[in-house]
């Protein structure tokens, strides 16, 4: 019910949100507005390189501590979704081969990046939602930084649990926006 209630908040609802202890009558009702999309699929289509100058330092730097987290090692196949421009992928790769290692992501320049950077990698055009891989094809689904940026959240985590083998991990990270610690706080402080 939390995970619910933090949806509706994330669409602005707020003066409708029920608080987390409202019977479940008014959960449904309110969660019953969440089964349409709220926004367009979300895609980055800028140059790979301009955003590699903006979001790729975080990236980068966090790509070894979530393949840490995640316990990713040598023998693994692993699926970063959401890859941009491949800042995590390059991790994977690096611990285990480019043919253990997939990416999705659902901007074009972005898949084209990742192509051209990692070749034998599986880089494919999709969005977290819709996976084209078959249940149980991975031992751990990674997704680092993109979590908030999809369609459906709930969706997209349901469908990296599906690709991955039983016992497998399925790791994410996000910006903490709640602690104030997302990269724009200075914009937003302004």
């Amino acid at each position: 019910m939390q995970l619910e209630v933090a949806k509706i908040l994330h669409r602005g609802d707020v003066g409708s949100a029920p608080s987390p202890s409202a019977p479940l009558s008014e959960l449904d009702r309110c969660t019953s507005r969440l089964r349409e999309p709220i926004f367009e699929p979300m895609s980055f289509d800028v140059a790979a390189e301009a955003y590699d100058g903006f979001m790729g330092r975080y990236s980068r730097l966090l790509s070894r501590q979530l393949a840490d987290m995640a316990s990713v090692r040598g023998g693994q196949r692993v699926l970063d979704v959401g890859c941009g421009t491949g800042a995590l992928t390059s991790e994977l790769v690096a611990r285990l081969r480019p043919a253990a290692v997939a990416a999705v992501d659902p901007s074009e320049p972005f898949v084209a990046a990742t192509r051209k950077r990692h070749p034998g990698v599986d880089v494919r055009r999709s969005p977290a939602e819709h996976l084209p891989f078959p249940n149980g094809t991975f031992d751990a689904a990674l997704a680092q930084l993109v979590v908030h940026f999809m369609n459906d959240p709930v969706a997209g985590l349901a469908e990296m649990r599906r690709v991955t083998r039983r016992n497998g991990v399925v790791a994410a990270c996000v910006w903490d926006h709640g602690g104030g610690m997302g990269p724009l706080r200075i914009f937003w402080d302004a």
